[in-house]
């Protein structure tokens, strides 16, 4: 060991023998001026040997073992105050090093603390991001990473969109909002799901500084994005919604059943009809993904208009067949055609009345019953309601701080449901919905966000969160007025808090729905159709590719960097893949390290794309000159591999024992 590794002191000293290993293997990663100090624990000629034994530790299968290289490996850190030394050196002298772990912490403090300042670092966070992902270590911070990527996203918006809220047309707004402006929403959500995972793992060096990203990034979202798109939103739409509460020209949630399921109806012997309370528009984006990425049929996502207010009454409502809806103010219910629309038996009702072969089913029921079970329930139906709750009961219990966890939560049941509706149900077509979406913050709201029920002049009689009704002959100079005659005859008032306003009454202030915001309105329809393999526009699913870009085929170093290129964007029917590589020789025995590569970018743009993996060639191989290397790579969900390229080996190094590592 001492003459493989270089090391001279004492072998019993465990600890002086790591400094010294761990130390050399650090010199091969990082540039000779960044270890000033260091020297006497680098034996520069032994930098491979020590590198290997690193490399091999921490590819261990057993955690433990690697846990203890982790421990070993900090106490290092501590012994020789790396920390210091790491927080002080540039990014592009730490990004292509993972021997300590410390490393990934310097790179996240450098980045977070810029980002929170407000420094535009988003083109070398996602950069660095992708890179820190192939490299050690990456789990135990995983989240942070994550937060600097959907903070880097949320940036990128920001300089792409920031002079973009000056339209004047409503149609506009909403084909903006559904063209791209919902990914601040998506991206936002993202974040904030990375910052709760953050504070369950929870890492002293870097807790501190996550928080002021953190509030960066609900500072950028609120009192920017929702403040400055749903007040070009209501400046552009308000004259229109004084007479119809809508906006013209497009899709409206009250047209849903006879513009959209009677179409799908016409197309197929059953169709089932999700209903998932709150389904936000950027969470359906998500969720066609999902569909098309895990199932064989094609999935597409529109939008349309919830009726006002955005509540579950009315939704609802507006869901089912009818002529014309009511709103009854003794009973603070919504009538369909003069019959209720309350409970899942009444809309059983409601929608029996236009086609007799229907059903109305709560999500929970459906999927407590066996498969023969549901298959027997959709014998002879031609029409199945199936309601779904996740999201609104997680946004309207407590602080409804677990409303973005319920949105996965929703994803994952909506995909499931999408299986048993075909595989049980025998739909060949499901469409799903909702009744309204939501706006939610994370952090506090200021008390100028609030505004006061006697803002409205005249007799009160429902105050909720974003929403009022009032007398016919109240008025208000703060609240817009919306024009509800059609659901109750003139007989009152209904007025809408401006923008994201929270109007102060019972009930959480983070999570809201009910008022005029994009956020709430934009109600999305995602129109899945199930595709046998030999069907017409049937796609096969594949895994993205890697490509190896280097055109240069000798390897004249023991430590090297090859680049990749990912061919296509993952999405769709493109999924995201995990690679191993490794350099062998032509009977298959690995002369370099394994190296994990991601292929998982959905980047439009092939710059991208690519991607730099760093390998290191094992000194315990032997090489000739003249034989040929292969590069091998391995994908990990399906382990087929495949020969990217042949090289030849130029460097000289003799080979050791490898003592077992």
């Amino acid at each position: 060991i001492g003459l493989a590794a270089g090391y001279t002191g004492d072998i019993a000293d465990g600890h002086a023998l790591a400094k010294h290993v761990l130390i050399t293997a650090l010199s091969q990663t990082m540039p000779a001026d960044a270890l000033l100090g260091l020297e006497p624990y680098i034996a520069s000629g032994n930098g491979p040997v020590c590198l290997t034994i690193v490399r091999d530790w921490m590819g261990l299968p057993s955690d433990g073992d690697r846990r203890v290289l982790y421990e070993i490996a900090r106490r290092v850190e501590a012994d020789l105050r790396l920390n210091m030394r790491f927080k002080e050196l540039s990014l592009d002298k730490l990004v292509d090093s993972d021997v300590f772990p410390g490393i990934n912490e310097a790179i996240l403090l450098n980045l977070m603390t810029a980002m929170a300042q407000g420094s535009d670092r988003s083109e070398e966070a996602k950069r660095v991001c992708g890179m820190r992902k192939e490299m050690k270590w990456y789990g135990r911070v995983e989240p942070y990473f994550d937060c600097v990527a959907a903070m880097a996203s949320m940036r990128e918006f920001y300089n792409s969109h920031v002079l973009h809220f000056d339209f004047t047309h409503p149609e506009d707004v909403w084909d903006a909002y559904v063209g791209t402006w919902w990914q601040m929403d998506a991206f936002y959500r993202a974040f904030c799901m990375a910052f709760n995972r953050c504070l369950r793992t929870s890492n002293e060096c870097l807790d501190e500084a996550v928080h002021e990203l953190s509030d960066r990034a609900n500072n950028l979202y609120s009192n920017w994005f929702l403040k400055e798109s749903n007040a070009c939103w209501v400046q552009a739409a308000q004259t229109q919604w004084e007479n119809a509460s809508c906006v013209s020209g497009r899709p409206v949630q009250r047209l849903f059943y006879n513009d959209m399921v009677a179409s799908e109806l016409a197309g197929a012997k059953r169709v089932v009809v999700v209903v998932s309370d709150a389904l936000r528009y950027e969470v359906a984006h998500e969720l066609k993904d999902v569909l098309e990425s895990n199932t064989q049929g094609r999935a597409e996502i529109e939008a349309m208009q919830a009726v006002f207010p955005s509540e579950t009454r009315f939704g609802m409502a507006a869901l089912l067949p009818h002529s014309k809806l009511h709103y009854d103010a003794a009973s603070d219910e919504v009538l369909v055609d003069g019959m209720r629309a309350v409970s899942t038996a009444d809309r059983a009702r409601v929608l029996q009345s236009r086609r007799p072969k229907s059903a109305a089913i709560q999500y929970a029921d459906l999927m407590r019953m066996s498969r023969s079970e549901r298959k027997e329930f959709a014998a002879d139906l031609e029409l199945v309601y199936v309601y779904h709750n996740a999201i609104d009961a997680a946004g309207h219990d407590s602080s409804g701080r677990d409303v973005f966890a319920a949105c996965d939560d929703t994803i994952a049941e909506m995909e499931a449901l999408v299986r048993a509706s075909v595989n049980d149900l025998g739909a060949s077509r499901v469409v799903i919905t909702a009744d309204h979406g939501f706006l939610y913050v994370q952090n506090e709201l200021p008390e100028f966000d609030q505004a006061s029920r006697h803002e409205i002049q005249g007799t009160l009689l429902k105050l909720e969160r974003r929403f009022a009704c009032a007398d016919a002959d109240a008025t208000s100079d703060v609240f817009i007025k919306m024009g509800m005659g059609s659901v109750d005859d003139g007989e009152n008032t209904w007025w809408a808090a401006r923008d994201c306003i929270r109007i102060k009454a019972s009930g959480s202030k983070n999570f809201v729905h009910g008022g005029v915001s994009l956020q709430e309105l934009c109600v999305p329809v995602v129109r899945f159709r199930n595709m046998r393999s030999n069907a017409k526009g049937f796609v096969e699913k594949k895994y993205a590719d890697l490509q190896l870009l280097d055109t240069n085929r000798r390897i004249t170093s023991n430590v090297f960097n090859l680049d990749f290129y990912q061919k296509d964007q993952v999405g769709g029917k493109v999924l995201p893949c995990e690679y191993e590589l490794v350099l062998t020789d032509a009977a298959g025995n690995p002369v370099s390290d394994l190296r994990l590569a991601h292929a998982d970018k959905a980047s439009p743009h092939e710059q991208e794309r690519k991607i730099r993996v760093k390998f290191t060639l094992n000194p315990s191989a032997s090489w000739n000159e003249l034989d040929s290397y292969y590069l091998v790579a391995r994908n990990r969900q399906t382990n087929d591999s495949a020969t990217l390229g042949e090289f030849h080996i130029h460097v000289s190094f003799s080979a050791f024992d490898d003592f077992g590592f």
